[in-house]
């Protein structure tokens, strides 16, 4: 009976199991409602799999590339996502910003979100490239 149990507890635990690429996936799709978006990116981060962070930035630039409204707010809640994590982020994010073909540099909107970075340098940069931005 125990192992009945036991065995019925551990089905339902994997069932609700999803892997780190299905939460990036489900977290950069614009057609996901933005509070699942938001939990998924908070779970994808919060995984110690390599590749997450550039995924996940490489996401939010083909977001705000594409440039439907979806696609641009749905970039956004990616990049709030990787605000929140700097310890994780602030060198991918770091490398983005000193590209200047990055799409990230293109986007206002983009750069007052990476403005709010923790990490000196991801805010710096952001801050710098947005005061660019302004004078355009």
């Amino acid at each position: 009976m125990i192992a009945r149990a036991l065995g019925a507890l551990l089905l339902l635990s994997l069932v609700g199991c999803t892997d780190t690429p299905a939460l990036v996936a489900r977290g950069s799709n614009p057609r996901t409602p933005h509070a699942d978006r938001v939990e998924a990116l908070q779970d994808a981060l919060a995984e110690r799999e390599p590749g997450v962070v550039p995924d996940l930035v490489a996401r939010s630039e083909a977001l705000l590339e594409a440039g439907t409204p979806d696609e641009k707010a749905c970039a956004l809640d990616v990049l709030e996502a990787l605000v929140s994590a700097p310890e994780k982020t602030a060198p991918a994010l770091t490398v983005r910003l000193s590209d200047t073909e990055s799409p990230l540099l293109r986007s206002k909107d983009a750069l007052q979100v990476l403005a709010r970075d923790r990490d000196p340098t991801v805010r710096g940069l952001a801050r710098e490239r947005l005061a660019g931005f302004k004078t355009r």
